[in-house]
């Protein structure tokens, strides 16, 4: 097996994870077991940032690397990996998408004088879709670093007894409320990690890289 394709089934074995996780949430709050679900989003969401981070290793390395196999057994490195790709998401994807974007001008212009034919134009079509994707799929990284800097706490409320000061914290007392904010986080996050995932596809087909 060639090393991108190992990544590849990773990113595509961690993202199916991510979904499936994803609607074991939903079943959960059917049945108005609001903490097992908001933690099963939450998980979900780690799961979706973990799928990036396998796609930006493809594109770093070469080999497996020790730092890599990291992210799988750590939870302190997992979660510090986690806030770094966060913040830097948009600024990956900018950098990702560069020479794409420098075609915004271009296409206003070639389109109109290049044959419908022409493999140029049928790269320009695919430039745009990736520049529409890549403002599509940016994230709001202020408000996410708000809720990764609670969001493994809420993971562990949701799903144990905790006791704090002179109170009991159990699952039961989540509310649907906060499983709807956990849902938009998680959906926010695999949905960046698919567009991630199709940008690079598409630039690596469009320059072959």
């Amino acid at each position: 097996m060639k090393d991108l394709d190992l990544y590849l089934q990773g990113y595509y074995l961690t993202i199916e994870n991510a979904k499936r996780l994803r609607f074991a949430a939903i079943q959960s709050s059917y049945k108005k077991n609001f903490g097992l679900a908001c933690s099963l989003n939450i998980l979900a969401a780690e799961e979706g940032i973990k799928a990036i981070y396998i796609l930006l290793e493809s594109l770093k390395s070469a080999e497996i690397t020790t730092e890599f196999k990291k992210i799988f057994r750590s939870h302190s490195f997992k979660h510090e990996k986690l806030k770094q790709i966060l913040n830097n998401y948009n600024t990956f994807m900018e950098r990702l998408a560069t020479k794409v974007l420098s075609f915004e001008e271009l296409l206003k212009l070639e389109t109109k004088l290049l044959d419908k034919n022409n493999a140029d134009l049928k790269n320009l079509k695919k430039t745009r879709k990736v520049v529409n994707e890549y403002n599509l799929r940016k994230l709001d990284v202020e408000s996410f670093n708000v809720w990764l800097a609670q969001a493994n706490e809420e993971k562990n409320k949701g799903l144990y007894v905790d006791f704090t000061t002179s109170n009991w914290m159990a699952p039961q007392s989540f509310t649907k409320k906060q499983f709807d904010i956990e849902k938009e986080y998680s959906n926010k996050v695999v949905q960046a990690a698919e567009g991630f995932e199709f940008i690079l596809n598409q630039v690596r087909e469009i320059y072959s890289f």
